[in-house]
């Protein structure tokens, strides 16, 4: 019997070449369906926020969670720390005990690895003063369903977003970023449908997004 005839060097770097080929048109596939995956994560994420501010109204007679931290809301007196008891986060120890086990809880952390900015935000400006936070929020005469309460913020340390230093940071999730708005609701949309930060100007198609009017 004769030897079997192997492959020839061109023959293996044929091969070679045409996986290198398929390789090179799947990754990116693959990693666009992995950056739905985190995105959908990160909707999720905002959604049990939104539970949780709701959790907290209904418990405070109609009244949102005030933000008295420094801007960002970091610490137990800022939004995240208010909300923590409704986030499952253990209330035991010190203040700074709490805090340290919330900003790192898993809830308010973006899965999405696309950027160094993986927090949330609060509509800073929006809610953190005495018109939202000393009044029902059933008083306002708000559109919640339109009115941000949180997003995804460009910065790594502060938990605000509220202008060009701390803007919405649309690279997460190829170009759109998610919002969770006061009705408890979820999107996500671009720079062109919400705006770069807070903008409460007079007949900007934005404004309503930011103040709630």
């Amino acid at each position: 019997m004769g030897r079997k005839k192997g492959f020839t060097l061109i023959e293996l770097l044929v091969v070679i070449a045409i996986i290198g080929i398929l390789a090179a048109m799947l990754l990116p596939a693959l990693s666009r369906a992995r950056g739905r995956a985190q995105q959908a994560t990160c909707m999720a994420n905002l959604k049990q926020l939104g539970l949780a501010f709701h959790q907290y109204i209904n418990d405070w007679d109609g009244y949102p969670p005030c933000n008295q931290g420094a801007f960002g809301g970091g610490g137990m007196n800022g939004w995240l720390g208010q909300l923590s008891p409704y986030l499952g986060i253990n209330q035991d120890g010190t203040a700074t005990d709490i805090w340290n086990r919330m900003k790192v809880h898993k809830l308010v952390i973006c899965p999405s690895p696309r950027t160094a900015y993986r927090i949330y935000g609060i509509n800073y400006r929006g809610w953190a003063g005495g018109l939202v936070t000393t009044n029902k929020l059933e008083n306002l005469g708000l559109s919640l369903d339109k009115f941000i309460y949180v997003g995804e913020v460009r910065t790594s340390s502060t938990y605000s977003l509220s202008n060009s230093e701390r803007p919405v940071d649309y690279e997460r999730h190829y170009g759109q970023a998610n919002f969770l708005f006061a009705d408890g609701h979820v999107e996500s949309g671009n720079t062109d449908q919400f705006g770069p930060y807070y903008i409460s100007t007079a007949g900007s198609p934005f404004a309503v997004y930011w103040t709630g009017r």
